[in-house]
């Protein structure tokens, strides 16, 4: 498994990723996801093998973007 940085064309199948992870909580929007995506981007990334993304990592400040 190697790690990218997130693209925009990557969005749909984090999207799909969370639907299929998170049951008993209701999911992000993308637009919610990219906004911490957009605060900190060097710290975000998908993780694929054989080209499919099986993971992502959106880690940014708890206190929120500071742009």
């Amino acid at each position: 498994m190697t790690y990218y940085a997130i693209e925009d064309a990557l969005w749909p199948e984090i999207l799909t990723l969370q639907s299929q992870a998170y049951h008993d909580v209701a999911p992000e929007t993308v637009d919610i996801l990219k906004s911490k995506w957009m605060c900190s981007p060097k710290s975000c990334f998908v993780f694929k093998q054989h080209r499919a993304v099986n993971a992502y990592l959106l880690a940014h400040s708890a206190r929120g973007c500071t742009k």
